[in-house]
């Protein structure tokens, strides 16, 4: 692959996006100190994976973001993509090997949140570095060499420089595969350990469920009995109520037809009425037309009398009109006659005012020639006074420039002379001066002298706590061992504590009629105690003697009253969740015993092995009180076989002898014991406990002892602030002499200057005043002219003031002429817009006339229609009223005949009535029969629901069972009581068991696959760490005898005639050995390289960088001013080097070397054109 371009924004001293293009060859970067050509580096760096700051020169990672500058802001973001490119022989690594470019971007915002992306997806830190594991480039890899690396690289330690090999060998991604499967290994190992002891408790857990299970079969099979024969009575009964149904049916129907014939009825009585209602409403319907006829007549009538009257008012107002006309028209020829008087007038002034403008015209233009006369001779005599007034400013400036010069020469005389006694008095200061300054360099020397003493003082103090430092650290690591021993003991423990709480607080080992008690939240349990076995403490020695003695007793809950138990048993019976067993706190008085008055003597009570509380002590000893504990199973034998004893024997082992002489004992591998796990857990809690208090100790000690050392490291830190204030204050007090001295230097340099300053003053001031001699006499030959001029100048401005004043006369003259002009213009003006003013109110009156006595013809017409149309309506309103009359006799006839018709109509709404309270009784007949109908109904869902309920299953589906007679009927009735009374003797059932058997057993059976699992990847695991040891250890082999071998023959080709050599630390070891590095410089002897110079390291450890080139070739080179430190000879080797290394893969190099830039194929200049903010400039020398 090839880095084909680096696009930068906003990282360090790059504000603005700039773009690096790179090609194949060398590339320089050039620039001045400070410009930001590192930063270049530091992009590289940190776009392929850097995450330490001070590997970036900063204290954190936001120093990375543009921080501002002088009058610039500072970014929220620091962003940089690399761009990389396929080579021919240099594909991608995987998964991109078929990608032609891949872009690699880093993203970093104020706020500190971070964005990666390869090929612009979203992607992880470790991702982009996995990317370059192996490929010989990365944040850290050999492709980029700094300055500052030089020494570091070649004084590294050998472990160090092992990774440079690793990385040539293309190992590190192998290396960090297999510490990411070892600590996979230990994770899994630590999970097999937790899944082993849950293995052993859910095995234990299966033995015990096993054998409920079967119990519970059993218990099934007669439930199931008992279902079918409830199931076939439930059947019986549904057939039963199925008849009385069908029954009920026939009823209904007979009652719905009675119903139908009702209806019937009632239907034809209401279709006589509705035809009635229809004939009602036809006469309704025609009275109310006739209604309306009548009204709409009526009010034609009062229209047209309305009518009449409008008419009558139209020709009044008409008549109105025609008297307004024919005044108005007299008034207009009045105003006519007015208006021709008005124009004679106007024609005869207009005449006089036309001949009187002409007149004064005349005159004006004489006057305006002779005002042209007087002009001309005033501009001539204006022209010869601004002549004499431009000589006589011109020799007033030449006045004024030499008096300027003369006070200039004054100003500059009296400076010179200040300056003359302020360089006197500063020669006498500057003497002061530098006898002073000596003075304080001697006192500064001696100061310097006591210093440098201090600081010896202090580099003793800080070597005796950094031994003591030591000391404290190694007891801090023994501390840390211990508590993470501690740690882990309480992780195991408590991890088994919480599995045995966990198997006891949930009853596991209960049936699950007790486990479903003890855990449900039921308010109806509030007189439950507790368990026997919880109120039970057993000697060591005893545990399975009192297990096998009370056996499922264990289980009994106590309540607190035998009502309490009452309501318990109810509650199991109607969850149908098994048997349960409560035992009342206050038991009955005990009952005389069948023992024996003498007990033997080699046996005793259990009882004295076994203690209670108080309000529990009754009922223990009714459990126990009969039993006895006697060493073996043999002497119990011999025991029961005697006269006389009645009692129950039980052995340490758990061996039992009942009265009755039936024998129980054995037990299997594994099996779980109730006071045994409450043993384990007491002592679980009790070491937890103690381990803790350890912990807490060791973790105070190494409290105290942290605070001890952050003591020592604190007065170490002081000391080391001391001796850092105290070199520094030595560092200024040596400023200060250096200062001092250079002050003193200066200062006398400065009296020398102010000596020759004040003789070059006084040969200036002899000059300044010969200078001053001659503006006086130009200064007295231009006031004699001034005079002159002067008496030139009155003489021109009397003549030019006559002139003016004759022009003035005139001028008024002209203005008055002027103004009559004007004013008989406005007056000629004013009389013509009158005459036209005249002539058109003369055109508009005519118009007006002429309207007027049309409208007057018009209203006489109108008048003579008006009154032909009023005598017409007059005639209707006569015939409309004849009209009227008929109409009331007709409306009068038809309310006679709506009246019979309504009589009518409320016949038949009574017989309807009738009818409909006979249906009303034949309904309620339905409903009562309906009703009856419902409750077989309800009797038959009820039988369907508890079949449905209790047996979750549809009656529906048992309707083929076969009929059964009385007799078989009590028969299963009998057998069905047989199997109640069977189930209730049953005992105790865990019906839950055979589902959580299988539960179990599946669970079993998942751990153990997990279990396998988990070994299987171990196994894959070391196989797959075996693989890498196997694959490092090859590759490491090879790529360091081709890198030595390269090593010796480029420090052959550097150094001529010196022999150079890489050597393995532990050849036995070559997964972590070190690699040493052998030097001999010609004509020198084996030395270390620490006493090499600054050239010799930069070279040697470019030639160690470039063995490793040669020999897997790096896709490109970042070089950081490694050339700083060579001469020119080595100057000219390190070229002719890097264009070895250009044939094979790209060079980018930071330089100020002007050999080095001219190696280059291209360069890019770094500048600072704005402070605090770097620009790009490129060069291709192609």
């Amino acid at each position: 692959m090839r880095l084909k371009r680096l696009e930068i924004s906003g990282f360090k001293s790059f504000k603005d996006r700039v773009v690096f293009d790179f090609f194949p060859g060398i590339t320089a970067i050039v620039g001045p100190n400070g410009c930001g050509k590192s930063n270049v580096v530091d992009a590289l760096r940190w776009v392929m994976g850097e995450q330490k700051a001070s590997s970036l020169r900063g204290k954190k990672i936001e120093d990375v973001i543009f921080h501002g500058a002088e009058g610039i802001p500072p970014v929220s973001l620091a962003e940089v993509t690399l761009i990389l490119s396929r080579g021919e022989d240099q594909p991608f690594p995987e998964p991109y090997e078929n990608c032609e470019e891949i872009s690699i971007s880093r993203k970093h915002f104020r706020d500190g949140e971070s964005e990666y992306y390869i090929n612009k997806i979203p992607c992880r830190l470790l991702d982009i570095r996995e990317f370059f594991m192996g490929t010989g480039v990365g944040a850290r890899a050999y492709s980029i060499v700094e300055q500052s690396s030089i020494g570091q690289l070649i004084e590294a330690k050998p472990e160090e420089r092992r990774l440079y090999i690793e990385e040539a060998a293309g190992i590190s991604k192998y290396k960090t595969r297999k510490e990411a499967a070892a600590k996979k290994i230990e994770a899994t190992k630590q999970n097999l350990a937790r899944l082993n002891d849950i293995i052993r408790e859910v095995k234990g857990q299966l033995s015990q469920l096993s054998r409920q299970a079967k119990k519970a079969e059993e218990f099934k099979a007669l439930k199931k009995s008992l279902r079918e024969g409830e199931i076939t009575l439930a059947v019986h009964a549904y057939r039963e109520f199925t008849k009385q149904e069908e029954k009920q049916t026939e009823a209904l129907k007979s009652i719905e037809e009675e119903i139908t014939t009702a209806r019937a009825i009632i239907s034809s009585y209401e279709a006589q009425g509705e035809k009635a209602k229809m004939e009602m409403a036809e006469e309704e319907t025609a009275y109310l037309s006739l209604q309306e006829a009548l009204y709409r007549l009526r009010n034609e009538i009062r229209i047209k009398e309305q009518e009449s009257q409008h008419l009558g008012s139209k020709i009044n107002d008409l008549k109105l009109q025609i008297k307004r006309n024919q005044d108005f028209a007299e008034e207009v020829k009045e105003r006519f006659a007015k208006i021709r008087t008005q124009e004679e007038e106007i024609s005869t002034a207009l005449e006089i005012c036309t001949s009187s403008l002409e007149e004064k015209k005349a005159a004006l233009n004489d006057l305006e020639e002779e005002l042209k006369l007087f002009q001309s001779e005033e501009s001539d005599y204006s022209q010869e006074i601004e002549s004499t007034k431009a000589k006589y400013v011109d020799l007033a400036a030449e006045k004024a420039r030499l008096k300027n010069e003369e006070a200039t020469l004054d100003r500059h005389l009296e400076g010179l002379k200040r300056q003359q006694e302020k360089d006197k008095r500063e020669l006498t200061h500057l003497s002061g001066l530098i006898n002073t300054i000596s003075s304080q360099i001697s006192d500064l020397e001696a100061n310097i002298k006591g210093k440098e003493s201090r600081l010896e003082d202090i580099g003793t103090q800080l070597k005796k706590i950094e031994g003591e430092v030591a000391d404290c650290q190694g007891k801090l690591k023994e501390m840390d061992s211990e508590a993470t021993r501690l740690r882990e003991s309480l992780s195991r423990k408590s991890t088994r504590l919480t599995s045995l709480r966990e198997f006891h607080d949930g009853y596991a080992w209960c049936n699950g009629a007790t486990r479903t008690i003890m855990t449900s939240a039921n308010p109806a349990h509030r007189g439950l105690v507790a368990l026997v076995a919880d109120c039970l403490s057993v000697q060591p020695g005893y545990e399975r003697a009192v297990e096998s003695a009370l056996g499922e007793k264990l289980q009994y809950i106590i309540v607190k009253s035998i009502e309490d138990g009452v309501e318990a048993i109810h509650y199991l019976k109607e969850m149908a969740l098994g048997r349960g067993h409560f035992v009342p706190l206050f038991l009955r008085g005990e009952t005389p015993g069948r023992l024996s008055d003498s007990i033997p003597s080699e046996i005793e009570p259990l009882l004295s092995h076994v203690s209670a509380q108080e309000d529990f002590f009754p009922v223990v000893n009714v459990l126990l009180r009969d039993v006895f504990i006697v060493s073996d199973l043999k002497k119990a034998v011999a025991l029961w076989s005697q006269n006389g004893f009645w009692g129950t024997l039980v052995t340490p082992e758990g061996d039992v002898v009942t009265p009755h002489g039936i024998l129980s004992g054995g037990h299997q591998a594994g099996e779980r014991s109730l006071f045994l796990d409450k043993r384990e857990m007491d002592t679980l809690e009790e070491e937890i406990k103690k381990e803790t208090t350890r912990l807490q100790e060791t973790e105070d000690a190494r409290r105290h002892l942290s605070t001890h050392i952050r003591r020592l490291l604190e007065e170490k830190n002081q000391l080391i602030a001391s001796h850092h204030s105290l070199e520094l204050n030595l560092s200024n007090l040596k400023k200060d002499r250096e200062r001092l001295l250079g002050e003193k230097k200066r200062l006398a340099q400065t009296l020398k200057a102010l000596e020759y300053n004040l003789l070059t003053q006084k040969r200036e001031e002899e000059e300044l005043e010969r200078k001053k001699a001659r503006i006086k006499e130009l200064l007295a030959a231009a006031q004699a002219r001034e005079a002159s001029i002067t008496t030139e100048l009155e003489s021109l401005q009397k003549k030019a003031t006559g002139a003016k004043l004759q022009r003035k006369r005139i001028e008024e003259e002209i203005t008055q002429y002027r103004i009559l002009v004007a004013s008989l213009s406005e007056k000629r003006k004013a009389l013509l817009q009158e005459k036209g003013r005249l002539e058109e109110e003369k055109t508009s009156l005519m118009v007006k006339e002429a309207k007027l006595l049309e409208e007057i013809k018009e209203a006489e017409r109108a008048i003579t229609t008006l009154e032909q149309e009023q005598r017409e309506i007059k005639g209707n309103i006569n015939t409309l009223y004849g009209e009227l009359r008929v109409m009331e006799g007709e409306i009068n006839a038809r309310k006679e005949k709506r009246e019979a018709l309504n009589a009518a109509l409320q016949d038949k709404e009574e017989k309807i009535r009738s009818a409909k309270k006979n249906l009303q009784d034949l309904e309620n007949q339905y409903r009562l029969a309906e009703d009856k109908k419902r409750e077989i109904a309800y009797e038959l869902r009820s039988l369907s629901q508890a079949i449905q309920e209790k047996y979750e299953a549809n009656i529906n589906n048992f309707k083929d069972l076969p009929i059964l007679s009385p007799d078989e009927i009590s028969s299963l009735q009998e057998k069905l009581a047989s199997v109640r009374q069977a189930l209730e003797n049953f005992g105790e059932v865990n019906l839950l068991a055979i589902e959580e058997y299988a539960s179990l057993k599946e669970r079993y059976d998942f751990l153990i696959a997990q279990a396998n699992d988990l070994n299987q990847s171990i196994n894959s695991l070391q196989r797959t760490i075996a693989s890498i040891n196997r694959l490092s250890r090859e590759r490491f082999a090879e790529t360091f005898s081709r890198v030595n071998a390269s090593f010796q023959e480029i420090f052959h080709r550097v150094f001529p005639g010196g022999r150079g050599e890489l050597i393995l630390m532990d050849e036995n070891n070559l997964l972590e050995t070190g690699i040493d590095v052998q030097i001999q410089l010609p004509g020198k002897k084996l030395q270390h390289i620490s006493l090499l110079s600054g050239g010799e390291k930069a070279m040697i450890a470019f030639s160690f960088i470039l063995s490793f080139i040669l020999c897997r070739p790096t896709p490109f080179l970042v070089l950081d001013e490694v050339d700083a430190a060579l001469d020119d000879s080595n100057i000219n080797l390190f070229v002719r080097l890097i264009k070895d290394i250009a044939s094979s893969s790209q060079v980018i190099m930071i330089t100020h070397n002007k050999m080095s830039m001219e190696a280059a194929h291209y360069l890019y200049g770094i500048t600072m054109e704005q402070k605090g903010v770097s620009k790009v400039i490129s060069v291709s020398l192609d």
